[in-house]
């Protein structure tokens, strides 16, 4: 501008570009503190303590087939559900044979002569059923609210089974929308690569300005940062969508290790 080669008004858009810069730099600085804490946090250490967190170069792919069916006894509440249906089933199996009569066997000796000998004895066998009638009301009421527990219980697997297919779905859908993001957001990084270069080249032959190079530059960055964004959401989508399909878990020995 001082120079005679740019308006005012490239001047204030600059201006007011340096200003968002600098509110987006503490933002970040800020989220960075922010999300720090918490990692420390769910680790259980100490806000004081020095924790250095390394990003991996590459994050890995996931490999899901189109159409995928909640596997139920992979995930802990399908399992609990489940857990739940054969102690209530058991219950009232319980319930019930304390209602029905009871057959038994009952083999008695006695010894007239107070020696062990068949001939000197009597062998009684008795084959008979026993019922307590006295206790028919009680066990009735029992048997009742066992049946109910179960249909309960069967209720909750079904609960269960809907929660999971519902889970599964939404987190594919997000995965799979997660995954078009990612090649738009690489495709429209390759575009910023180029228009830079061009920038670049078109001011060094004259016949572009530094307006234009800084403002390909900023494109360039955020593009940068469009693509790093989404190859992190594509990677949280698949961990989720293992998540909903009962794959991704680990043992607590295996947390405490790695901790």
């Amino acid at each position: 501008f001082e120079a005679g080669l740019n308006v005012k008004t490239d001047v204030l858009k600059l201006e007011l570009a340096v200003s968002q810069a600098k509110q987006g730099l503490l933002t970040a600085e800020n989220g960075y503190l922010t999300a720090l804490a918490g990692l420390k946090q769910v680790l259980g250490l100490a806000q004081d303590k020095d924790l250095k967190v390394i990003s991996p170069d590459t994050l890995p792919e996931f490999m899901f087939p189109e159409k995928l069916s909640p596997p139920y006894d992979l995930r802990y509440d399908w399992q609990q559900a489940a857990l739940s249906v054969e102690m209530a089933d058991l219950g009232a199996k319980i319930a019930r044979a304390g209602y029905l009569p009871i057959a038994f066997i009952k083999y008695g000796y006695a010894d007239k002569d107070t020696k062990l000998s068949p001939e000197g004895g009597s062998t009684a066998l008795t084959l008979g059923i026993k019922w307590s009638l006295s206790l028919g009301g009680s066990n009735r009421a029992e048997i009742k609210k066992s049946e109910s527990q179960l249909e309960k219980a069967k209720l909750g697997q079904d609960s269960a089974q809907q929660a999971a297919i519902t889970e599964v779905l939404q987190a594919q859908l997000a995965y799979k929308e997660t995954q078009k993001r990612t090649e738009i957001s690489e495709l429209s990084l390759k575009i910023a690569e180029e228009n830079s270069l061009l920038a670049q080249k078109r001011y060094e032959a004259g016949v572009g300005t530094t307006l234009e190079v800084s403002d390909a530059q900023v494109d360039l960055e955020q593009a940068k940062f469009g693509e790093l964004t989404a190859r992190y959401d594509l990677y949280l989508a698949g961990v989720k969508l293992q998540k909903a399909l009962g794959l991704y878990r680990q043992n607590a020995a295996e947390g405490r290790d790695n901790k």
